[in-house]
């Protein structure tokens, strides 16, 4: 059992957690590079060709709460 992968949701997406190897919260910024306009959490796997992205007035969860999930997973 312990060689079994494990799984993250995020949104209606299903991650492999050994997949990933790289996340986090991105800003966007107004079309001056002034003022931030905007979050969304990003996930990027090994075997994606594209960054997967969740933008926050689009999903409803917290991308703050999925990034602190993530964090418990990899860095504890």
């Amino acid at each position: 059992m312990k060689d079994l992968p494990r799984f993250i949701r995020i949104g209606d997406d299903r991650y492999n957690i050994a997949e990933i190897v790289r996340y986090g919260i991105s800003d966007y910024f107004d079309d001056d590079n002034e003022e931030i306009v905007g979050r969304c959490l990003f996930v990027e796997t090994k075997t994606g060709e594209d960054v997967f992205e969740y933008d926050e007035e689009t999903v409803d969860f917290s991308i703050d709460r999925k990034v602190a999930e993530l964090d418990k997973i990899f860095l504890s």
